[in-house]
């Protein structure tokens, strides 16, 4: 199953502009080999990096968006970390537009018993006013502790 990706290379800035247009061939020829499809490349920009990577401060970045096999992804992986003018970069899998699945409510039965008050009255003064079997029960609990 095809899954949508989105590349994003940080290419060495020591590369000259031929050298930076061929390194973008090959990653796309890389991508093709392994029945991907390209969908849009975004110009190469030059960015500013937080810290240095591999001695450099600056990189040119590069973004594919990419569709492929979730299975030639572990080999496109692969052929990107042993280029050695790419510092790095970052796959990142798209989500799914997925469809709203309509919320399931379920229909409340009642199938509570109706109580009486009468009924309730009785089990409060039972939790207050425990009868002399439950006293007699609970002093000897205490005693034996």
């Amino acid at each position: 199953m095809e899954n949508s990706y989105e590349l994003t290379c940080l290419i060495s800035p020591s590369l000259d502009e031929t050298e930076r247009e061929k390194f973008v061939e090959q990653i796309k020829e890389s991508i093709i080999k392994k029945e991907g499809e390209i969908i849009n490349v975004n110009p190469l920009s030059e960015v500013a990096l937080a810290y240095p990577i591999k001695d450099h401060n600056k990189a040119h970045m590069l973004i594919i968006d990419l569709k492929l096999e979730g299975e030639k992804m572990g080999e496109l992986k692969t052929e990107l970390n042993e280029k050695e003018s790419l510092l790095r970069f970052f796959l990142i899998r798209k989500n799914k537009e997925r469809q709203q699945k309509p919320i399931r409510t379920k229909e409340r039965k009642d199938t509570a018993e109706k109580i009486e008050i009468e009924d309730i009255d009785k089990t409060i003064e039972e939790i207050l006013n425990p009868s002399k079997e439950e006293k007699t029960s609970e002093e000897e609990k205490n005693e034996s502790q």
